[in-house]
């Protein structure tokens, strides 16, 4: 459609100087990907591409509402699950459409 889409990253890691066992970071996945899809829209787009990592495809999504998106999962998820002690962190990114011209 020739309209911009957001790309966002979230990626988990241990708080502090204490890493994440593959135990924890398997259950906060599992845990993250549950809050993922209840707190997003249905034409988002999620998929886990790494043992820490989801991303999450917005269209129709501006850069600041996809922001505003990442934060209210990840408050969310804390909410829901307020005694794990990794940290979320998100970055978002356009990914525009190349149009080529014959």
């Amino acid at each position: 459609s020739g309209t911009v889409t957001h790309v966002a990253l979230l990626s988990i890691s241990g708080s502090g100087e204490n890493p994440l066992t593959k135990r924890s970071t398997n259950r906060i996945m599992e845990q993250l990907g549950q809050s993922l899809r209840t707190n997003l829209r249905r034409g988002d787009v999620i998929s886990q591409c790494s043992a820490s990592q989801y991303i999450i495809m917005l269209p129709k999504a501006n850069y600041e509402n996809s922001c505003m998106v990442c934060r209210r999962v990840i408050t969310a998820f804390h909410r829901a699950h307020p005694h794990v002690s990794a940290k979320i962190n998100f970055m978002v990114q356009p990914l525009t459409p190349n149009i080529c011209v014959p």
